[in-house]
């Protein structure tokens, strides 16, 4: 028995990366320790040295057991083992790396063992351990250069100082072909729930959110994963508000280079109508893929190659990659994944119940929790069980981002780098994917797709009458028709967390919807009118409608507030006042929803300005205005037309009293969310007056002759650019709904505010 001494000793030099042509062998995890048990083995030649690396389900910083190597380089040998464990091959070299101490090494051959120059380095982070022989040593010196014999060998581990076996791997040679890996697609949903500047940099670069309270985001899930050259699929980020946001903190390059690097995935997310009491049709779906699909390449994207479907009841695709997460309500907070199905030539990754067996996260700060682990090299085992299963086969990691350990810095760096350092895992890029993709037009995906979607997910009385959806397909071709496209899609964007009750909160604000549609009737044939006979948002209540040429306003006498406001300049279309629903609805927490409350049913929706709530108002009509006036108040508001524009005026407010109001500007929402970076807003203040340049020579003007202050999610673009800091006091444009600015008009006696095109 020969002696050795001094075993954890590092490798002089920078030690190369292991490579997937390096693995021989993978073994299941079959012990009740994962610190000994082994689950791949690895060899490669390195100049005059022979290299072998064991990966440990698990490893700590100290060792505690006793690793066993057998090594059969030539014919003969012994096949009697030094330990309780039958030997499967006839070894001349029985080598013992205790877990301290020195290496032992027992020989049939009387080479003089001294001259191997062995050396042992563990690596707790990558869970391994290496093993290095001076080549001509171990295989004598009759052997070529370029030779590369193959050796026989056979890994056990034991409890320190005992002979019996803990695990014991299946003889492999050095030469042998490496198994196939397990593919893995990284893949995530509810990738940036942001719709307001403050909601934005917290599921970007939070301070404190995720599950455990720490620096949480986006952000750190993709410098992570870019560190370690792993692809990333993020399900639902081509939604334009969410590409609007990433535009306004300046984030889209770094996707427009990860997607160069083929490091990531962007699929076209369908509508989902488990957020939405509104109909889906061929015509709308059409709308809806040209749209986001038109919308992503204006922001420097590439085309989309796979569509995802949130909804769950379609799990099949006529050859087109096709993203499907079907958990149910109750697992939308912490959903799960499965694999890939096939059948035939129809192929579906399926993104549900993968983790049906485990619980909690899928990673901490050691990487792939051990669960995952055993997961991954059962898995990678199966695929080598059968040939004609193991290349289609796909594991999905990664779900609902708030909530997992992903966004975590320290947790995503070491995920990612444990998957890149073991080359049994193969991470799965767009290149893999492409395989499974054949050349059809992405819409054959949806033949049968609205029936079944509409008919299958809600009853007939929980849907929208269709007349809705025929006025949205009528619709003549115009910048508002344009408009009340976008805010017809945004009733299917999902709200984060999930609710039941969002689909009945968001029906208190379809009327919205029946005004947009009269806005671009009028659009097609500008006239004027001033008149409050009509029901036009189809809400039960009459509305006031005051148009122009140039002006397109209407006037809720139920709170006697200005809910929208467009003007034609030059041909131009603007919106300037319009509800936040148009944006989202939703963002607020479940408990103050009110679905009594007609439009104030989500108390952060922004109903329109000049507002006072729960006041119904009568209505006088002239020829270029309306008043308003009610026997609960003393004073009377009137809305008279402007060229390009409008007045609003206060008379009869009390001596001594403070009146106060609101202006919230929708500024031109369209462009937000297609060309923010391209057009941006910029604004001006001085006393009485807030100018917003809007493009070109045009300018609005709001000018007031009572006290203003302003509020604007456009102060927040610098903010947006740094993480969240905590022990910062934002300013409240921080909180509004994107991309809202607010105005605030106090005044002391009568006064008259206008809002006005000027160039």
């Amino acid at each position: 028995m020969a002696l050795f001494s001094c075993t954890n000793m590092e490798f002089s030099g920078e030690i190369p990366a292991w490579a997937y042509a390096d693995l021989i062998a993978l073994d299941p995890p079959d012990t009740s320790d994962p610190g000994k048990d082994i689950i791949a083995v690895y060899s490669r030649f390195v100049n005059d040295e022979i290299q072998l690396r064991l990966d440990f389900l698990d490893q700590s910083d100290h060792s505690s057991y006793d690793l066993h190597l057998a090594l059969d380089t030539s014919p003969g040998g012994s096949n009697h083992s030094p330990l309780n464990y039958g030997s499967e091959l006839h070894w001349e070299d029985w080598i013992k790396i205790p877990a301290s101490g020195d290496i032992q090494i027992l020989s049939t051959s009387k080479r003089y063992q001294k001259e191997w120059g062995m050396l042992v380095f563990r690596d707790p982070e990558r869970d391994s351990i290496v093993i290095k022989f001076d080549r001509i040593a171990l295989l004598g010196p009759y052997r070529a250069d370029w030779e590369k014999p193959g050796i026989d060998l056979q890994a056990f581990t034991t409890e320190t100082d005992s002979k019996e076996v803990v695990d014991a791997t299946s003889v492999a040679n050095t030469n042998d072909t490496p198994p196939e890996p397990v593919n893995v697609l990284f893949a995530f949903n509810n990738t940036l729930p942001g719709y307001s500047p403050s909601q934005v940099l917290r599921k970007w670069d939070g301070a404190h959110t995720g599950p455990f309270g720490g620096r949480h985001g986006l952000f750190n899930l993709l410098r992570t994963a870019r560190s370690s050259r792993i692809p990333l699929v993020l399900l639902d980020l081509k939604y334009p508000s969410t590409l609007a946001a990433l535009d306004a903190i300046g984030a889209l390059a770094t996707f427009r280079q990860m997607e160069d690097e083929g490091l990531l995935i962007l699929p076209l997310p369908l509508p989902d109508t488990r957020y939405s009491p509104l109909e889906v049709d061929q015509r709308f779906m059409d709308t809806w893929i040209q749209i986001l699909e038109n919308n992503a390449i204006s922001h420097g994207l590439m085309p989309s190659l796979s569509v995802f479907n949130p909804e769950s009841n379609l799990i099949s695709l006529n050859g087109y990659p096709f993203f499907s997460q079907t958990t149910t309500v109750e697992e939308q907070t912490t959903p799960k994944f499965k694999n890939i199905l096939q059948s035939g030539n129809t192929k579906t990754i399926r993104l549900d119940n993968l983790f049906n067996s485990l619980s909690g996260q899928q990673v901490d700060l050691k990487g792939p929790t051990l669960d995952t682990r055993r997961l991954l090299i059962s898995e990678a085992i199966s695929n080598n069980l059968s040939p004609l299963i193991r290349s289609d086969r796909i594991i999905v990691l990664g779900g609902d981002l708030p909530a997992s350990a992903w966004g975590v810095p320290e947790i995503g760096r070491a995920s990612f780098q444990y998957f890149a350092s073991h080359p049994w895992v193969k991470p799965v890029d767009v290149k893999t994917l492409e395989f499974l993709i054949t050349e059809r037009n992405p819409r054959d995906v949806f033949e049968g797709y609205f029936y079944n979607l509409n008919s299958q997910n809600r009853s007939l009385s929980d849907r929208v009458d269709d007349t809705l959806l025929m006025a949205f397909n009528n619709l003549p071709d115009n910048p508002l028709a344009k408009t009340a496209v976008d805010s017809y899609i945004s009733y299917f964007y999902p709200i984060y967390p999930f609710n039941n009750n969002l689909v009945e909160l968001r029906k208190n604000y379809i009327p919205h919807l029946w005004t947009l549609v009269e806005a671009a009737k009028w659009a097609g044939d500008p006239s004027e009118n001033s008149d409050c006979r009509r029901d036009i948002d189809h809400d039960g209540s009459i509305e006031c409608l005051l148009t122009s040429r140039n002006v397109f306003a209407v006037i809720e006498p139920d709170g006697g507030y200005l809910s929208f406001l467009f003007i034609r300049n030059s041909g131009q279309f603007h919106q300037i006042i319009g509800p936040s629903s148009q944006f989202t609805t939703g963002t607020t927490d479940p408990l103050f929803w009110d679905k009594s409350q007609g439009f104030h049913a989500d108390p952060r929706v922004m109903v329109g300005a000049f507002e006072d709530h729960g006041i119904k108002f009568q209505a006088e009509t002239s020829q270029n205005g309306i008043k308003l006036f009610s026997n609960s108040i003393d004073y009377a508001k009137s809305f008279n037309l402007l060229d390009k524009g409008l007045t609003v005026e206060y008379a009869g407010i009390k001596t001594g009293s403070t009146l106060s109001t609101t202006i919230p500007l929708a500024l031109d929402l369209r462009r937000f969310f297609y060309n923010s970076s391209e057009n941006p807003l910029i604004y001006t203040n001085y006393k009485g007056f807030h100018n917003i340049k809007l493009g070109g020579n045009v300018l609005l003007q709001v000018k007031t002759s009572a006290d203003m202050h302003v509020d604007s999610t456009l102060d927040m673009i610098d903010f947006l650019k740094r993480t969240e800091n905590p022990n910062f006091e934002y300013p409240p444009g921080f909180y509004l709904p994107y991309p809202f600015t607010l105005i605030k008009i106090t005044g002391l006696q009568d006064f008259q505010t206008s809002i006005s095109l000027l160039q």
